[in-house]
């Protein structure tokens, strides 16, 4: 299957992406956004109210001498609900490339959803103009049957909520964790190749984790930061946190372990703190003897400076303390 992002009348409009899909024939006009970091919204609106979307909708980062176009959101709009099958894609390299796949309805996430890792390509395709992509003379073209793509998690929606038994891989495919979402139990949990733990021994004793894994834990951590952090602002250091997660699985508060040991630390230690606390609580709480507990989880988070010839630049750091 593929979604074809095609040029009409300068504008980018978005082509039906499932056979069948019959969006209600209401008067509409089209409106684009330009948002910061370079990226645009297009879709349409009801010419009787502009604040309620209808129809088709992309977001996308334009070309620039560093990138294809790249597309970042796929779906459409019911009377200003998301309705219908959606996509996202990774933002940056290789571009255009799945992030997740699922159907709203009525605004709500529902039924099968797919997620997808994000790889990085070896650097010997780093010059290859469109992965996972055709550009063509009316557009643009994305395979969202994209065979390289990694599934990361698998699971159903009800009303926006998952439930139900949902399936989490790691890089290479292997399954490491599933989780009865409606009863927040965990069913099978994979520490290595010769730990693994499923039915009551996975149930009764574990320890606190991250549904999806270190890997799910990592990406969440590392975009928070990329969101709460300045460009401006080169905080220098590094610090241990403790995520504290009740028993019911939600993240309490966030404190540091390892104080700060400088003024400019302690800046750094605040935007840390703020960043972490945008986290989604998608927590399995330690358990024992079948029973919720609260538990710590401790993140290490550092940033250095470097210099490269005539690059400089901060390198981050995040390692994960815990299972």
């Amino acid at each position: 299957m593929k979604l074809r992002i095609f040029r009409l009348s300068g504008l980018l409009a978005l082509a039906a992406l499932a056979a069948g899909e019959a969006a209600a024939q209401v008067a509409t006009k089209p409106k684009v956004v330009h948002n910061d970091l370079n990226t645009v919204e297009e879709f349409n609106v009801l010419t009787t109210d502009g604040s309620i979307r209808q129809g088709s909708y992309v977001k996308y980062r334009p070309a620039s001498p560093f990138s294809v176009l790249t597309v970042l959101v796929a779906g459409n709009y019911e009377l200003g609900l998301p309705e219908g099958e959606w996509s996202t894609f990774y933002e940056s390299y290789p571009w255009n490339k799945l992030r997740s796949r699922g159907s709203y309805h009525a605004g709500l996430q529902e039924g099968q959803w797919l997620y997808y890792h994000h790889l990085k390509a070896p650097k010997s395709l780093v010059r290859v103009a469109t992965p996972n992509g055709t550009n063509r003379k009316d557009g643009f073209s994305i395979n969202l049957d994209d065979s390289t793509a990694v599934l990361q998690a698998k699971g159903v929606y009800a009303a926006g909520r998952r439930v139900g038994l949902w399936t989490y891989y790691d890089h290479h495919g292997v399954t490491i964790q599933k989780v009865n979402h409606s009863a927040n139990q965990l069913l099978y949990w994979r520490q290595d190749s010769s730990r693994q733990f499923s039915g009551e021994s996975a149930a009764l004793n574990h320890p606190l984790l991250y549904v999806g894994g270190k890997s799910q834990l990592l990406k969440e951590i590392l975009e928070a930061l990329k969101l709460k952090m300045p460009t401006r602002i080169l905080p220098i250091g590094s610090a241990e946190f403790a995520l504290s997660i009740d028993p019911s699985g939600h993240q309490m508060q966030v404190g540091s372990v390892t104080p700060p040991a400088s003024t400019k630390d302690a800046k750094y230690q605040a935007l840390v703190v703020g960043a972490l606390n945008l986290l989604p609580a998608d927590w399995l709480p330690q358990t024992t003897n079948g029973q919720p507990v609260a538990a710590d989880y401790h993140v290490k988070i550092s940033y250095s400076s470097f210099s490269e010839g005539n690059r400089k630049g901060i390198n981050l750091t995040v390692d994960l303390l815990g299972d």
